[in-house]
């Protein structure tokens, strides 16, 4: 035992948000709502995300999942830098939205989410 030893590891980000309907895992936010598709259930990890963030399309948001995506935490998830609604009837829920809330076109129902500056 005292010949020098060598150890790898590899890590992987967690996911920040999952595509329930495809079913896929993202590791940015951004991405998810990029290749979401109208209908779409999108869940969200209960963390703070920094960025803009833009739904293309109608989908449902749904923030304050737990780190293994298998049930709500109790907490929101927290959008800090803004959420603009581009097109698409989306729904929304469990967020918290630092920054602006920008509908450009289509509609967002909420439920559950705080504007803050």
């Amino acid at each position: 035992m005292d010949a020098a030893k060598s150890v790898s590891a590899t890590f992987t980000l967690a996911p920040v948000a999952k595509n329930v309907t495809k079913p896929k895992s993202h590791t940015v936010l951004a991405a998810a709502l990029f290749e979401a598709e109208s209908g779409n259930e999108i869940d969200v990890l209960d963390t703070q995300i920094d960025g803009l963030f833009t739904l293309n399309t109608g989908i449902l948001l749904s923030g304050g999942w737990n780190a293994g995506f298998t049930g709500k935490s109790g907490m929101k998830t927290v959008l800090n830098g803004g959420l603009t609604i581009q097109s698409g009837a989306s729904t929304a829920n469990t967020l918290d939205v630092m920054g602006q809330l920008i509908i450009k076109a289509g509609s967002l129902t909420v439920d559950g989410i705080s504007l803050k500056p």
